[in-house]
């Protein structure tokens, strides 16, 4: 090792400069991490738009199913239309809970059980 001081101080600039390199990596490693996280949430956040626009169109179709089923029970003159309209009501409300418990209430990489 040099005692000479114009060494010493190549040796503390050269310290300073791996330092400040391994900050300056470090800060670039977690930048990209954060940027990774924020486009994994912006792409969850769009999905989840995506679910509940499905729902509301689902609602609007099984609110106007259930009237149906109502004018067509009160005029009484289709019971074939009164049957089809109660299996589509039925079957309505049981793919809204179905969509809902698989997209809400999921578990992440977990095989699904319906």
């Amino acid at each position: 090792m040099s005692t000479d001081p114009a060494s010493a101080s190549d040796d503390v600039a050269g310290a300073a400069y791996r330092e400040a390199h391994a900050a300056s990596e470090g800060d670039e490693m977690a930048q990209q991490m954060t940027d990774s996280v924020a486009a994994e949430e912006r792409a969850r956040e769009q999905a989840m738009g995506e679910v509940s626009d499905v729902l509301t169109n689902l609602d609007y179709a099984l609110e106007r199913a259930r009237k149906a089923l109502e004018r067509i029970r009160k005029s009484g003159a289709h019971p074939n239309a009164e049957a089809a309209t109660k299996d589509l009501v039925d079957a309505l409300q049981a793919e809204r809970k179905r969509f809902v418990q698989q997209t809400y209430f999921s578990v992440p990489n977990k095989t699904r059980m319906f």
